[in-house]
Formats: C-alpha cells, sequence, structure tokens
C-alpha cells in the first residue's frame, strides 16, 4: 500500500489556510501536547518529524518549552508542496506562510519571543527528506530522534488497524532509546475531502483503541499520556470528534540487555 498518489502533491497552502491560519481549541490543545513531550528535556537535539505535512506548529511549541533550538531537525514528507511550505519559511520568504497566530499564541501561553522562537528554529541543521513512509524510513534516519513527532498521518494515510500500525512502526525506527514521542491524530475520523473532491479513507481511532495499536507497532513506552482532545467550533471539517493526543517517552534497553 501506498500514500503516495493521495499526498505527493498534498495542497499544503489551501490546507494551512483551513487549518492554521487561527488557533482554536485543536491547535492550543496540539502545541500544549508536543510542549508537554519535551518539558523535562534541556535540548531537543535531533528532532524527527514524520508525515506531519506543512505545519510548524509542534515545533514551534517544543522550541518555547524548552527554551532552545534543535540542533538538527529532520524533516519527511512525501509532498513536494509541503517541502516547498517549508523551504519558503526557512528562507524567510515574504511570501511564505504566515505563522504570526502561532508565534503570538505562544507569547501569550508561554511568554516566549516570536522573534527569538523563529531564530531557534530556523538556526537548526535542516535534513528534508521527501519520502514515502510506506517504503519506510530514507537512509540515515533510524534511531536518530532524541525527540520524533508524528502529526495526522497513520490515521489519514491509511483505512485499516494493518496499515495504521505499519505507519506507526516508522516513529518506533526513527527513535533513539529513551526518546521523547508526541502524537496527534483526528479522532474518530470518517472519510474526508482536502481541496477537491476526492474522499480519502481514514482509520478512525480513539484515545481508548490506539494503546493496543502503539504496542502492536513496537512502542513501548516509560511513560505515556493519552488523553482525549478538544473539537474547534465549528468544526474544520465533517465527520470527527476532535483528536487524540499522545506524548511520552520511550523505554531503555536494560543494563546489560
Amino acid at each position: 500500500m501506498s500514500s503516495g498518489s493521495r499526498f505527493a502533491n498534498f495542497p499544503a497552502r489551501f490546507y494551512l489556510r483551513k487549518y492554521y491560519a487561527h488557533i482554536g481549541p485543536e491547535n492550543a490543545a496540539l502545541m500544549r501536547a508536543a510542549a508537554a513531550a519535551v518539558a523535562s528535556l534541556d535540548t531537543l537535539g535531533t528532532v524527527v518529524e514524520l508525515g506531519g505535512g506543512p505545519s510548524l506548529c509542534g515545533l514551534l511549541a517544543m522550541v518555547a518549552a524548552t527554551d532552545s533550538g534543535p540542533h538538527r531537525v529532520v524533516w519527511v514528507d512525501i509532498g513536494a508542496p509541503n517541502g516547498e511550505e517549508l523551504a519558503a519559511w526557512l528562507r524567510d520568504d515574504s511570501a511564505a506562510f504566515d505563522w504570526g497566530p502561532a508565534l503570538r499564541w505562544l507569547e501569550r501561553e508561554t511568554g516566549a519571543d516570536a522573534h527569538a522562537l523563529t531564530a531557534r528554529l530556523r538556526a537548526a541543521h535542516w535534513d528534508v527528506r521527501r519520502a514515502d513512509l510506506w517504503d519506510g524510513l530514507p537512509a540515515g534516519v533510524g534511531g536518530v530522534g532524541d525527540v520524533v513527532a508524528s502529526y495526522f498521518l497513520a490515521e489519514a494515510a491509511s483505512d485499516d488497524a494493518d496499515g495504521f500500525v505499519e505507519l506507526t512502526r516508522r516513529v518506533r525506527e526513527a527513535a533513539r532509546p529513551g526518546a521523547r514521542v508526541a502524537l496527534a491524530y483526528v479522532r474518530r475520523s470518517e472519510p474526508y475531502r482536502l481541496e477537491d473532491a476526492t474522499l480519502h479513507p481514514a482509520f478512525a481511532v480513539d484515545e481508548h483503541s490506539l494503546l493496543p495499536l502503539l504496542h502492536a507497532a513496537g512502542l513501548q513506552f516509560a511513560e505515556l499520556e493519552v488523553r482525549r482532545g478538544p473539537r474547534d467550533e465549528p468544526p474544520a471539517r465533517p465527520g470527527y470528534a476532535g483528536l487524540v493526543l499522545a506524548h511520552g517517552r520511550l523505554r531503555e534497553p536494560l543494563a546489560g540487555a
């Protein structure tokens, strides 16, 4: 199975305008969860983001929570337009999407300075990979993540439990032992449409069904928090029941194992 035909030309600017032009309850909850995932860290080290599309909300929240930028960001996504949006932001292009609403929210929420946040994230070494995660991780990405994040991927690019588990294996494969993990899902999603009329399948997951799926993907946590997240009102689209948010710390091997 491949998501390539559906997401290689993802409508990135349409998506950003629709979902990130303002910060409602959903985006606020996601940023709080991303921040909580790394709150105990002094530095972010290497952050791997898998299939998160063009959004920077999670990364900006992590930088605000640790008051330090990542040394390296490994960004893996199949969508060429997503990479173009990221590149425009990294070079401070005047045509780039305006992340002002997220930055102003983080200023109010955390006291962080928006300009400093932006500068710290841009100063990281960015390793941008265009890849279909159904085919596995790109070379050199396995086991490098001190922090691994994946938002709205496994449930939106699969339509059954086997597919969800397969995509979630990429999180385990990208993580170092003891890595922090941040995950977000559309809760109980029905099939959905993006910019065009194409109906995309989805896998319905909630806070009760998630843990066995994470275990099936090989993710074993020393600490884990899973909770139901809110839904914007009015909702951004029909056919879902808010978010599912999870963050935690992976187990480390026993000494001598």
